[in-house]
């Protein structure tokens, strides 16, 4: 399937107070899900493959329950239908792909495209509180600055985008102008925005095929060859609580950095 196509799921419960997820099928999103499903939310979710929805199942809810419609990711307005109703909107939507031949069309527009429309979409909507976006590590800590021991990394750091394009690290690249777009159009229209940013994940998955994102982390293991770097982890049943602990206290703003235990090469 085409990377902008998108499948709608609504999860009819009238009843329930209603958030948004977009990538529901994604390795920390499908936990998210769960989380949210316990926390006794109704969900309106998208997926890029209809196919990948079985990790629902998990959670013991009949697929009957749920409404399924394609959207396009990089279209105005795809996301209006997704959003009406919803109190909260969590934007884990995005594409990881380490291989590209062209990272303007393959990575950057669609992610930078697809995140403003959902922004777009939640500015019509006046039931909403805000909206949570999952950045990453890598759209703060690339400035081109050696992380060294007397290096701290503050609110003032933000990735540039000159260094990722040196690097040639196309997701590094989309992940931060896409940060960069969003934060105008938030201050622009108002918008209460939060964004979660994870260093790398680990934990269990709740689908049988690994995701793009996990799959070099599952790579490390077993390795003959480790790269001579530190690393930083985080669980990801941590990075799932960070969403509804933020998304629940009302005074959250701002980036949000979520990591557990750093690793130093010996």
């Amino acid at each position: 399937m085409h990377a902008k196509e998108e499948v709608r799921i609504r999860r009819v419960e009238p009843s329930r107070e209603v958030v948004c997820v977009l990538g529901a099928s994604g390795y920390i999103t499908s936990w998210l899900v769960n989380l949210l499903l316990q926390h006794e939310y109704s969900i309106n979710a998208t997926v890029r493959d209809p196919h990948q929805c079985f990790f629902f199942f998990a959670f013991t809810i009949p697929l009957s329950s749920y409404d399924l419609k394609k959207i396009e990711l990089i279209e105005e307005g795809s996301f209006d239908l997704v959003v009406e109703g919803c109190i909260g909107v969590f934007h884990t939507a995005s594409l990881c792909y380490f291989d590209v031949k062209d990272p303007q069309a393959e990575m950057v527009e669609p992610v930078v495209k697809g995140t403003l429309n959902v922004l777009g979409s939640y500015a019509k909507v006046p039931s909403i509180k805000g909206v949570l976006i999952t950045f990453s590590i890598a759209a703060v800590i690339l400035i081109g600055k050696p992380l060294a021991d007397d290096v701290v990394v503050d609110e003032t750091w933000f990735s540039d985008p000159i260094v990722c394009e040196k690097l040639k690290v196309w997701y590094m690249l989309s992940k931060t102008l896409a940060k960069k777009v969003d934060w105008k159009f938030v201050e622009e229209n108002g918008i209460n925005m939060v964004t979660i940013n994870p260093c790398m994940v680990l934990g269990p998955l709740l689908r049988s095929t690994l995701n793009a994102s996990v799959e070099p982390i599952v790579n490390l293991v077993g390795g003959e060859t480790f790269l001579n770097a530190t690393s930083r982890w985080v669980n990801v049943r941590y990075v799932t609580n960070a969403y509804i602990l933020v998304f629940e206290t009302l005074l959250a703003c701002g980036r949000y950095y979520v990591a557990e235990k750093s690793v130093y090469p010996s």
